[in-house]
């Protein structure tokens, strides 16, 4: 749509810079005698020489010019090459003869051709300007149209434009919300972690004067723990030479009860076989005396 816009202005302002203005030319070619009569049209040579049939859209580039009569007859009046049917035209009223073709009231029998030519001419030059003027008018309605067009354009451009930039800033004011509420969210966690982290140190800070607390507290107990270890394992050696020394003693007491034990029980062996030979005697004794007694009864 834009290029052919473009395209048509670009035509249209070529067609604008062809001139419809000419300067006029001088009738001097034109001969009054009828030697040199030429028809108005039909591809004929005129007196400047040009054809009719000649003309084509090469001519293009011709300039063209009205041609004015007065209602009188005469010939007062300027011809240009304004129309397609000839190349010369009647000039302003200047050669001697013009001027004498001016001052006849009425065109003579010899002028008759060049006459109807002329007013051939003027009714061609009349036809041409009503043309061009037609043209202008199509190509001035032809520029409104394109105007109206490129202002529509323009206004559907804006219009569009606008949409968008509204859709745009309406996009730009929704990022915009959802990124302050991802601000205020981080803001909010970030002072939530802030609290978090200071509560954090001051524990670190606690922990590590605890640390160093338990550190010396390690480190003296250490030194105390040495020092008890090396009193136990004097203490140690000591109930260990105690214990050697006790048992020493009482394995020397040990076998001191041995012997006197074996020692007892020899002379508790050595008893009862002394007791069992009294006891035997007295046996022996007691049957001696019972014998005695009986033979002492019997002898009563």
């Amino acid at each position: 749509m834009t290029d052919y816009v473009d395209v048509s202005i670009a035509n249209t302002a070529s067609y604008n810079a062809i001139s419809f203005d000419c300067t006029p030319i001088d009738l001097a070619g034109i001969q009054v005698n009828g030697s040199d009569q030429t028809p108005p049209c039909g591809g004929q040579q005129l007196a400047g020489g040009a054809t009719t049939g000649d003309h084509d859209q090469g001519d293009e580039d011709e300039e063209f010019k009205e041609c004015e009569a007065d209602q009188s007859g005469k010939s007062p009046c300027k011809l240009h090459p304004l129309s397609p049917c000839g190349s010369l035209l009647l000039s302003p009223c200047k050669s001697q003869q013009h001027n004498e073709f001016v001052s006849s009231p009425l065109p003579s029998p010899s002028h008759s051709s060049s006459f109807s030519q002329v007013m051939y001419l003027q009714k061609e030059c009349t036809t041409a300007r009503s043309e061009i003027n037609a043209m202008k008018a199509i190509v001035a309605e032809y520029e409104d149209a394109m105007k109206k067009m490129i202002v529509e354009l323009q206004q559907l451009r804006a219009t569009k434009a606008n949409d968008d930039i509204a859709n745009m800033n309406k996009r730009l004011v929704k990022e915009l919300s959802q990124l302050e509420q991802s601000y205020s969210d981080l803001k909010s966690r970030f002072d939530d972690i802030k609290v978090i982290n200071e509560g954090l140190r001051k524990t670190e800070e606690l922990q590590r004067g605890t640390i160093l607390a338990l550190e010396a507290d390690i480190s003296r107990n250490g030194q105390k723990y040495e020092s008890l270890r090396l009193l136990a394992e004097q203490k140690i050696a000591e109930a260990n030479n105690e214990v050697t020394r006790a048992r020493q003693e009482a394995s020397n007491e040990s076998s001191a009860l041995k012997a006197r034990i074996t020692r007892a029980e020899l002379t508790i062996k050595s008893l009862e076989s002394t007791i069992e030979a009294k006891t035997q005697e007295n046996k022996e004794l007691m049957a001696i005396c019972d014998d005695l007694i009986l033979k002492m009864d019997s002898t009563h």
